[in-house]
């Protein structure tokens, strides 16, 4: 379970005994929307999902660290969200700038 209660957007969580991370990507009085990829390939698991503030918070052990992060492959969430005007997609869930933050580049440090 995470020491605080504080969920940030932007910010991503990670459950070691299931190997997954997730990424905040909205947070509402006592909802919070995420997207998740596997920690050990980066890949994509499925699309967009909301649970409890609470739910979320008992799932998550820790705070993902800037290696883990640069592991993430944000193509697939481009791809996923990617409008084409022969193949028109459902309207996403997320907005355009929360489309943005997921589709950046992370930094690796060192």
């Amino acid at each position: 379970m995470l020491p605080r209660r504080e969920l940030i957007v932007g910010k991503s969580y990670i459950n070691e005994e299931q190997w997954m991370l997730r990424e905040v990507v909205a947070v509402g009085r006592s909802t919070v929307t995420y997207i998740t990829f596997r920690l050990n390939t980066g890949e994509l698991c499925g699309s967009t999902r909301e649970d409890t503030k609470r739910s979320f918070i008992l799932w998550a052990d820790r705070e993902a660290t800037p290696d883990e992060m640069a592991l993430l492959q944000h193509q697939e969430v481009d791809a996923l969200y990617q409008t084409d005007d022969h193949h028109p997609v459902k309207q996403p869930a997320l907005s355009p700038e929360q489309i943005r933050m997921l589709s950046r580049k992370v930094p690796t440090y060192y």
